[in-house]
Parts: structure tokens; C-alpha cells; sequence
């Protein structure tokens, strides 16, 4: 099925060209889009990593991209920001705090969404990262945490609402898999954290070690 919808958004990329944002965008190397998008000042939780302000116009392109069309040339690119950044924590990381030998895990979409989608764009970012994880430090789990319940999207609700609807959203599927290990999340925006807050909880419930989390922006 996602192999026919990659298919498919070749077909209409090919009939539709994209538009002037988007081809500047797949034009852009890592070094170039450091250069012209705004690094977030603040990040939403101390064991959050975000690399770019969500209103810069092109990071904003970048996500919408990622995250509704899978597209594959916005996908390597953005994947190569978060090698580099995920490989310069750990440099430190590890030395510091024995943060070795981490599971990445991109943050699961529920069924439902999976299927409407064809896709998950946190996915595409770890296989992405996985790639140039030249080191071979990075392990890519994409089965042992999961997504139980359909949650409405955050941008559309309070923040109080926004923690009742995550309560208790995510399962550990293979506790085994997790206990004792150090995790990196992945997803592609963090507005106020609270998913990532609660997919930590989650995975430190189920006995693993240490958990930091990147994202694209904030």
C-alpha cells in the first residue's frame, strides 16, 4: 500500500510540478537551510531538542511536505539536520552520562491515521536518520511502542485538553525491548510537548533508562 502511494505522489509530481517554495526547498542542502531558518530559542522541555522556529516560511513548508505529502526529497533532507544534531548530543552524552547504544523510536500514529496517511512522517525522519548514522550507533524500533487511541490534533485544543486527550494514548507493545534502554523520540513538530511528555512517561513506566527526544521544530 505505501508503495503504491509513493507511486503515486511520483505520478503528480511529475504532471504537478512543485511549486516555487517547494522546489527551492528540494533544491537546499542541510548547510544552506541552517543558514536561512531560524534556530528555536525556546525549547518546550528540558529533554526536548528542536532545531528550527515552525514560522520560519520555509521550515513551515518543509513540515507541510513531510508531514502530508512524504515527501521523500524533504524527508533525506530534513533526516540529515537530525543525523547531525542527534550525533553531536550523543558526543557529549555519552561521555557524561553513559547515554550508549540508544533505541530510536519515531512517534507512532494510531491506526486509523496510519491508514488515512499511508504513512508516518516521524517514521520517514529515523529511516532517514538511520542512513546516516554512519557509526552504527543508532538502532531503529519501529514495533515495540505503538499508538492505542486516535487522538484529535493538538493544534486545535487547550492545553488542558490536549493532556486528556494524550492520557494513556501510547502502549509499550514489547516491554522487553525497552527495559533498561536509552531512548531518542522523534517527531516532526513539538508545540507545547506534550505528546513527547507523555510518550516518556509511557516508556519510563515500562523500566526504560534514559529518554531525550528531537524534533524538526517548535
Amino acid at each position: 500500500m505505501e508503495k503504491l502511494l509513493a507511486i503515486g505522489r511520483q505520478i503528480i509530481s511529475f504532471i504537478f510540478p512543485p511549486e516555487p517554495l517547494v522546489a527551492e526547498l528540494e533544491a537546499t542542502s542541510p548547510i544552506e537551510l541552517r543558514k536561512i531558518a531560524s534556530r528555536v530559542l525556546l525549547p518546550p522541555a528540558d529533554f526536548i531538542n528542536s532545531c528550527f522556529d515552525y514560522h520560519t516560511p520555509l521550515i513551515r513548508q518543509a513540515i507541510w511536505e513531510l508531514k502530508y505529502r512524504g515527501n521523500p526529497k524533504v524527508a533525506s533532507l530534513l533526516g540529515k539536520i537530525l543525523s547531525e544534531e542527534i550525533t553531536a548530543e550523543l558526543a557529549e552524552k555519552s561521555i557524561f552520562e553513559k547515554f550508549n547504544s540508544p533505541l530510536l523510536i519515531p512517534i507512532p500514529l494510531s491506526k486509523k491515521r496510519r491508514q488515512e496517511r499511508g504513512f508516518n512522517q516521524s517514521e520517514l525522519l529515523a529511516e532517514e536518520i538511520i542512513k546516516n548514522d554512519s557509526q552504527k550507533i543508532l538502532m531503529l524500533d519501529t514495533k515495540s511502542f505503538i499508538k492505542t487511541k486516535d487522538t484529535s490534533p493538538q493544534t486545535k485544543i487547550s492545553r488542558e485538553q490536549r493532556l486528556k486527550n494524550l492520557a494513556d494514548c501510547f502502549e509499550v507493545a514489547r516491554p522487553e525491548a525497552v527495559r533498561g534502554r536509552n531512548i531518542i523520540l522523534i517527531d516532526d513538530v513539538s508545540t507545547t510537548g506534550a505528546t513527547l511528555k507523555e510518550a516518556r512517561r509511557t516508556l519510563l513506566a515500562s523500566g526504560a533508562k534514559s529518554i531525550i527526544a528531537f524534533t524538526l521544530a517548535h
